[in-house]
């Protein structure tokens, strides 16, 4: 009689999440502006940061320290809904950090943007928002999450409400 390994992941919003991220075409046109450096093993860029960007709305979680570790708990999940060889030495902490710096560039925007006009009104990259995000992290200890308020709401001093559903 064969031999059965039985594995269980939580799926949670994973495949819906990677659902959109595929629709809003963030993989193809990361992997079509960016070329990683020729040492780069495993999954592109676009698919790291795919992920990755799956994760942060998953968790409510940016912090790149934690990415490796949930990457292994949903590698065989991962590697169904992506059909990639999904690793988690793939989510390492400097190579998500790579993948930022890759993203800081200005000249990778002026290339990312004309491709990022979809049908899909998620698929606009904000880029004010991201470079914000990214000028953040690289002047903090690379945790900090910047909060962005809407313009017609004004500066009051107290956290903002954070919480699911909140406006």
């Amino acid at each position: 009689m064969p031999e059965f390994t039985i594995s269980v992941e939580r799926l949670d919003d994973l495949p819906l999440l990677l659902g959109f991220i595929e629709k809003m075409g963030i993989q193809s046109t990361i992997d079509t502006v960016i070329k990683p450096h020729g040492n780069w093993r495993g999954l592109s860029m676009g698919w790291v940061v795919s992920i990755w960007l799956s994760h942060i709305i998953s968790v409510y979680n940016h912090r790149m320290d934690r990415v490796q570790e949930w990457a292994a708990t949903h590698q065989v999940s991962l590697r169904q809904l992506t059909g990639q060889n999904v690793t988690e030495l793939d989510f390492t902490d400097d190579r998500l950090a790579i993948c930022l710096r890759e993203l800081h560039e200005p000249g990778q925007w002026r290339r990312i943007e004309p491709l990022s006009d979809t049908p899909c009104p998620m698929a606009r990259v904000n880029q004010g928002l991201l470079e914000q995000y990214l000028r953040q992290w690289q002047a903090d200890d690379h945790t900090a999450m910047p909060v962005f308020l809407p313009d017609d709401e004004p500066e009051t001093g107290q956290e903002p409400d954070l919480s699911p559903g909140h406006r």
